[in-house]
């Protein structure tokens, strides 16, 4: 678990294009965000779940000027993913 700070650049579904989502989509949202990597002006960045409906994911950028002073480990504990989901499906 990190403690970050609470102001980040929120990317709404309005931000996207249609049908974000669908796999097609993987190079437009790469260079999406290719400006916020080259400018180092915030820190974290809230995108919309791909796989989560109505769920955020936090981006965050490890070069910003801030990032050693801001982002702070509180809690590291291994994260455990349930091999069933690992199971080939044919």
């Amino acid at each position: 678990m990190l403690d970050i700070p609470d102001t980040y650049r929120a990317v709404s579904l309005t931000d996207l294009p249609a049908h974000w989502q669908d796999e097609e989509q993987y190079e437009t949202l790469q260079s999406y965000l290719t400006n916020w990597l080259v400018q180092h002006d915030t820190l974290t960045m809230a995108v919309p779940s791909a796989i989560v409906s109505r769920s955020r994911n936090y981006l965050l950028h490890t070069q910003h000027p801030d990032f050693s002073e801001n982002v702070r480990i509180v809690e590291n504990e291994p994260f455990l993913i349930d091999t069933r989901l690992l199971k080939d499906a044919t």
